[in-house]
Formats: C-alpha cells, structure tokens, sequence
C-alpha cells in the first residue's frame, strides 16, 4: 500500500495504532480497527457506499467547478458545514436536498 511507503520514508511521528486506523479508514475495512466498532461515521468520510458523497467526490466537484468556472463549489462548501453526526451517521441537512441531488444526478438537471 502506497501508504505504507510513506510512512517508512517520511518521519511522521504516528503511532502503529494511527498507522492501522488510517490504513482502514482509506480501505473502509472497518473490523480493522477500534473506531470501526465506536464512530463508523469516520468510514463514511473516506468511503461512503450508502449515497458516495465522500471526500474524494467534493475533491472531483471542487476540480471540475474550477476548470469550468461554476459556482456549485459554493454550495458544496455550504454542505460541508451543514453536515452533522447523528445517532452516529452522517447527516445533511434537508435544506441542502436540492444541491445533493444536482451532485449526485447531474442528468436530472440538464436543459434537453
């Protein structure tokens, strides 16, 4: 794994526990560590297969609104504060419905 490598090359000063946490919060293998059995909301961070909004899906809405000089990334950065944990999951708040669904389902809101 890529980071495993960098762990042994870099000085990070983290500990083997941090190290394994880390590995199965980026694989999403919960059973490999402690928080997978207390804050499974940290998985839905780095790999959410309930909805797929997780970080690597606002790091392609924040590129891609960039390169075509959109404005949606302001409403993506709206959500990211609105977002709260409840009864340990992830949750977005309804007035932000709207702006999940024109993420998750562009289709439905192109001009044809």
């Amino acid at each position: 794994m890529m980071f495993d490598n960098m762990v042994k090359k870099y000085p990070l000063n983290i500990s083997p526990e941090d190290v394994e946490t880390m590995k199965a919060l980026i694989s999403g293998r919960k059973e490999r560590c402690k928080l997978g059995r207390t804050m499974l909301f940290l998985f839905e961070i780095v790999v959410f297969d309930f909805n797929g909004i997780d970080v690597d899906k606002f790091d392609y809405i924040a590129r891609d609104c960039h390169a075509v000089s959109e404005k949606r990334n302001i409403a993506m950065t709206r959500l990211i504060h609105s977002t709260r944990v409840i009864d340990g999951q992830i949750c977005y708040d309804i007035k932000d419905a709207n702006s999940l669904r024109t993420v998750l389902h562009p289709s439905l809101h192109r001009n044809t």
